[in-house]
């Protein structure tokens, strides 16, 4: 790397001098495509040729692979009294986990809306703060009152 910024700063910048950085970006852009064609001694071929000739190091995924759990990140948490765990500040549910041990999920950062947890990977259940505010508002009363009501 530092023998290619010698070589511009010797062949590039040591010729001209430019008024512009529209100047400079155009007659580097020149100078660039030249010198990735140009046969370089050490390499006895262009650095174009060279690159090409080289097998990727990318490797192709089978189309049958799970992608989604290559990006899943892994992170241990603690399990509250109420049967949920935490994670950025949203609360989920584990049910079957021990309240006060510790459970690993598995998630991706940009998504929270699926989180497992387990060894088995469980769908973990966001908790719907709204609803469990509300689960004992006058709508379900009024069903067991008229049961009441009947019985009387």
């Amino acid at each position: 790397m530092e023998r290619f910024f010698r070589t511009v700063r010797d062949q590039f910048l040591a010729k001209q001098r430019y008024k512009t950085f529209d100047e400079i970006n155009t007659a580097f852009t020149l100078y660039l495509n030249d010198y990735h064609r140009r046969i370089h001694s050490t390499l006895e071929c262009s650095p174009m040729q060279k690159r090409l000739g080289v097998e990727s190091v990318c490797q192709m995924v089978p189309e049958v692979a799970d992608i989604e759990s290559l990006f899943r990140l892994k992170r241990r948490c603690r399990v509250y009294n109420d049967g949920t765990i935490r994670l950025r500040k949203q609360a989920f549910e584990v049910p079957g986990c021990l309240p006060g041990g510790r459970v690993t999920i598995y998630y991706m950062p940009w998504d929270l809306s699926r989180i497992y947890y387990g060894d088995d990977l469980k769908l973990a259940k966001p908790v719907d703060l709204i609803a469990n505010a509300h689960r004992f508002d006058n709508a379900n009363f009024a069903h067991t009152k008229e049961k009441d009501n009947d019985t009387e």
